[in-house]
């Protein structure tokens, strides 16, 4: 048993190193679109506007996307650019002022709770290329037309980013049915927080971790792994908004709580160096 465990173990690591981190910078196939039909998609760059991950905006502060896109770079060392069909210009570019990772993201083999919420510096109100995209309250059925977009390539093995917003249909699949595809091997990593999407011959690919999953103009899911670009059997995988949308809600409020607690220390100190200034010795 001990080495049939082994085995088991070994194949599915190698399985993972030979094909999930080929969850690259593309959708496989995808079709260029524009932001107006996808007005909550936005880039999340580098300070020197390089292309790390997608992400959806939900209001006018609020950014979600996937966590593991943060293993490398500290959130607010990256800005957000909204209202674009490019990544690379126009729209509008704001800073990130805050961030909250779920409590229990690991990135083991794979991302587990794979999701971060992001606090832009600015208010971004809607408009025909800014739209909050609804969080799904309810699972769509296995089989559901969804939509995920994002900037990348379309040429599986090659490296870089597309310049212009791409998109790609996909069959939602929820995590029950998920975990009997992958010849079996996905049943050992998907968990209930996850779902997962595909199609014969579309894939959406690293560069579109974080990018939103939509059925029905609502978000239902966010990318986040992948076992190959457009690999048959092996469907993509989200985690899943619908069973972290109460985790959402309240990381929402201990963000505003945070913010409100550090604003009035601010103002505590501010009044506390007043008052020492005005003091006669």
């Amino acid at each position: 048993m001990f080495h049939l465990t082994v085995i088991v173990t070994l194949l599915c690591v190698a399985f993972v190193e030979t094909h999930a981190w080929q969850w690259t910078k593309r959708i496989i196939s995808g079709e260029e679109t524009f932001i107006r039909s996808h007005p909550y998609q936005v880039s999340i760059q580098t300070k020197a506007n390089e292309h790390i991950c997608g992400g959806c905006i939900i209001n006018k502060f609020i950014v979600l996307t996937a966590a593991h896109c943060f293993d490398d770079i500290e959130p607010h060392e990256t800005k957000v650019r909204l209202g674009s069909t490019y990544y690379s210009n126009g729209g509008r570019l704001v800073g990130v002022k805050n961030f909250t990772l779920h409590y229990r993201y690991k990135f083991s083999i794979v991302p587990i709770y794979d999701i971060a919420i992001l606090k832009i510096s600015k208010p971004v109100y809607q408009t025909k290329t800014v739209r909050y995209i609804k969080l799904a309250k309810k699972r769509p059925r296995t089989g559901a037309r969804a939509v995920v977009s994002g900037w990348g390539t379309t040429v599986f093995g090659v490296n870089g980013t597309s310049a212009h917003l791409r998109k790609a249909t996909v069959r939602y699949i929820d995590s029950k049915d998920c975990a009997s595809f992958g010849r079996n091997i996905y049943r050992v990593f998907i968990t209930e927080t996850m779902i997962c999407a595909e199609t014969l011959d579309q894939a959406a690919c690293a560069g579109d971790s974080g990018s939103p999953l939509v059925v029905k103009g609502e978000l239902v899911g966010i990318a986040s792994w992948g076992a190959g670009c457009g690999a048959q059997n092996f469907p993509d995988v989200y985690t899943d908004v619908v069973a972290l949308r109460y985790w959402i809600n309240n990381a929402l409020k201990t963000l505003i709580k945070r913010e409100n607690s550090e604003k009035q220390n601010k103002q505590m100190a501010s009044k506390y160096n007043m008052n020492s200034e005005n003091r006669i010795e």
